[in-house]
């Protein structure tokens, strides 16, 4: 497991506005190349990340929610 790596995620994800789910890779040796060239990153991570961001932008559009784009 990438200690770093996993802190930073920790740290991002608490000053994040929206919540998000954190999910854990199930094999400990995936790593930063995994994201890229792995043949099931799909199924194990970037489908979940899709998933979310439709609910997320669902959600938004439903609410009329424009805060997130105002400075």
């Amino acid at each position: 497991m990438d200690v770093f790596c996993s802190q930073d995620v920790m740290e991002l994800s608490s000053k994040l506005k929206c919540k998000v789910r954190l999910v854990r890779v199930p094999f400990p040796k995936f790593n930063h190349i995994d994201f890229l060239w792995a043949k099931d990153v799909y199924h194990l991570l970037y489908k979940n990340v899709i998933t979310s961001l439709e609910k997320h932008e669902l959600d938004r559009n439903l609410k009329g929610n424009t805060e997130d784009f105002k400075k």
